[in-house]
């Protein structure tokens, strides 16, 4: 897995961002995946959980974080795109991918 550190912005960023100074994930190794059905639940259900766990997104389907918004108010007051958000949209994508 290759991670890279995450570029300061001069926007004013959302308190409690969980990509704020994190390492951003630029890949995500492959993984065989389970398939879902009578047989094989429990293997799937752990296989889920550690990939959630492991790429720290649980938070995003309990609602304990909630999604970033695309746009925040620059220092001059203008809008700019949330640079976490779109580190998030990327790493979404990387591991759906």
């Amino acid at each position: 897995m290759t991670t890279t550190p995450s570029a300061n912005s001069n926007s004013i960023e959302p308190s409690g961002s969980v990509f704020i100074g994190d390492w951003i994930i630029t890949s995500f190794p492959r993984h065989e995946v389970v398939k879902l059905d009578e047989g094989t639940f429990v293997q799937w259900q752990q296989q889920v959980r550690f990939t959630l766990a492991g790429y720290n997104l649980a938070g995003f389907l309990d609602g304990i974080i909630s999604t970033l918004t695309r746009f925040i108010q620059a220092l001059d007051g203008g809008l700019v795109t949330n640079s976490s958000a779109t580190i998030f949209t990327q790493q979404d994508n990387l591991l759906t991918s």
